[in-house]
């Protein structure tokens, strides 16, 4: 070693002991760059987690603001006399298509809840008897026949024990879109808000719900959570499936990941599993992997678990991000808000390379002087 020493010394004309001190000072000068970049790093990693929090808890309280008035507006209904009365003359009707559509109180609910109507703030209305027929409609092809709740029969439990509840968005029974009357292939998404209709007695003898345009007021909340050019915030039932619209989808549909034109941006099309690879590289179609885990994201708030990650962790295109999560218990649906891995740690591989540009720069210029030194003091001037 003191050889090596030695003859690099005498290449750069300083002595071993200066080239000692040199490799000894180039060494401290590195360790401190980085110890100052990993503090740097920490609070980056702080405040990348706050950001992210803040826009998880923004959205969640933007869901519940939006969820609680539609929950206050349809609990606003039952009590009235003018509901309670046309409601038990359908209840004593035959609940057969033609019987309901013939009958006068099925005019008396649709004239109350017109006006109700008008706004476009909700698409129409169901009073769900026995055996969850729909007793009375805004559209005559709904009257008399099984509501489309049930398909979510835990909803209406929830609303058959004397709750109010809202349901999941799922896919529209009849058309809802200038798209969806066009085209026969394209299904609308639709969601429900509904309380119980209770007699004198506290019984309940009937369900209300009211028909909601998800796109409308939810979607509109969760775009709010959109962090940079790749972030978003998107809920998802236990299932694991995306019940909102997805930023990517023109990317995925490029890609051949997803059906080109698929309705909804994505909506009940696109299930969190984690590829194990990076599908907007290899172009693999989402399809193929219904059988693999779920992302760890997914995983965690299936189970009502909120969580974070800033160490970067597959979504459902195999793509790296950082992520928080939460289960949002106005809807009981997951919510996750998302930014790919290399848009989130942009700032910080900047400030990564040029400290160490800089600390490099900083070595070199004091090598130059070290070996100028060296010259100087080997060949003095007169």
């Amino acid at each position: 070693m003191k050889t090596f020493l030695d003859t690099l010394a005498r290449r750069l004309h300083f002595g071993a002991r200066e080239l000692v001190v040199f490799l000894l000072a180039s060494l401290i000068f590195l360790a401190l760059t980085t110890l100052v970049y990993k503090h740097i790093e920490q609070r980056y990693q702080e405040n990348l987690l706050e950001s992210l929090d803040t826009v998880l808890q923004s959205v969640s309280e933007g869901m519940e603001i939006w969820g609680g008035e539609h929950i206050k507006d349809v609990e606003s209904l039952i009590y009235r006399e003018d509901i309670l009365v046309p409601v038990r003359k359908l209840l004593a009707e035959e609940p057969n298509p033609d019987v309901l559509l013939d009958s006068l109180a099925l005019e008396e609910v649709r004239d109350y809840f017109r006006p109700f109507l008008m706004n476009d703030r909700y698409r129409g209305f169901f009073i769900i008897g026995p055996d969850n027929i729909n007793l009375a409609s805004s559209r005559d092809s709904n009257v008399g026949t099984i509501n489309l709740l049930v398909e979510q029969p835990d909803v209406l439990a929830k609303l058959w024990s004397g709750n109010s509840a809202l349901a999941e968005i799922q896919f529209s029974d009849v058309p809802l879109s200038e798209e969806g009357y066009r085209n026969p292939n394209h299904h609308d998404l639709t969601m429900f808000v509904g309380a119980p209709i209770k007699d004198d007695e506290d019984k309940v003898i009937a369900l209300l719900t009211l028909r909601l345009a998800p796109e409308r007021g939810l979607f509109r909340a969760l775009n709010k959570g959109r962090v940079g050019r790749s972030g978003e915030a998107y809920i998802f039932n236990k299932q694991g499936i995306m019940l909102s619209q997805s930023r990517f989808i023109e990317d995925l549909s490029a890609s051949g990941l997803i059906e080109k034109k698929t309705a909804n941006h994505g909506a009940l099309h696109i299930e969190l599993r984690d590829p194990d690879e990076n599908l907007m590289k290899t172009k693999r179609p989402l399809h193929l992997f219904h059988d693999r885990p779920y992302t760890k994201m997914a995983s965690s708030a299936i189970q009502g678990e909120s969580g974070r990650d800033i160490e970067g962790y597959r979504d459902y295109r195999g793509v790296p991000v950082v992520g928080v999560w939460m289960h949002n218990t106005t809807l009981g649906v997951g919510l996750a808000v998302e930014q790919d891995y290399d848009e989130a740690y942009s700032l910080l591989s900047v400030i990564r390379d040029t400290m160490y540009v800089y600390a490099g720069i900083a070595v070199g210029v004091l090598l130059g002087i070290i070996i100028l030194f060296g010259l100087w003091r080997t060949n003095p001037r007169d």
